[in-house]
């Protein structure tokens, strides 16, 4: 009576284990959406007045065309031209001042034509930058698709 050695696997079979895994994370995807509880909350009640909210305007838009002219917009969206570039300041300026005191929000944006030498661009956002509140400041306006 010879005994044959049997040779032990060397490999475990691991799909039983991921066949559980796998039941275990759909009874897990189904039943977690049934845990949502929702929770009834109180909320405070003021007595004071409402806080006034300022109106917001469209920007004040000042610009320069590939010719060099300056312009603004005016609130329909229609550009005016100015005779020189120190008038569109002091226009735009002027109109942001009335507005501030009026207790409107309004910006100053600035847009150039990408044909306009940059540098009239950035004359117009250095010297407009004075005369808007603290903590505003003039922005760059981008146009895409011109």
């Amino acid at each position: 009576m010879s005994r044959r050695s049997r040779k032990s696997m060397s490999q475990i079979n691991v799909v039983p284990f991921i066949d559980v895994m796998l039941v275990l994370l759909i009874i897990f995807m189904v039943t977690a959406p049934l845990l949502v509880r929702n929770v009834d909350v109180e909320l405070p009640v003021s007595k004071g007045d409402p806080t006034q909210v300022a109106e917001i305007l469209p920007p004040v838009v000042v610009g320069v065309d590939e010719q060099g002219l300056y312009f603004l917009y005016n609130d329909d969206g229609v550009r005016e031209y100015v005779e020189s570039r120190e008038a569109a300041i002091a226009r735009a300026a002027a109109v942001y001042a009335l507005d501030a005191d009026a207790g409107t929000e309004r910006e100053i944006m600035v847009y150039g034509d990408k044909r306009v030498e940059y540098q009239k661009v950035l004359d117009l956002l250095s010297l407009l930058s004075p005369y808007v509140r603290e903590g505003d400041s003039v922005k760059l306006m981008t146009v895409l698709g011109e």
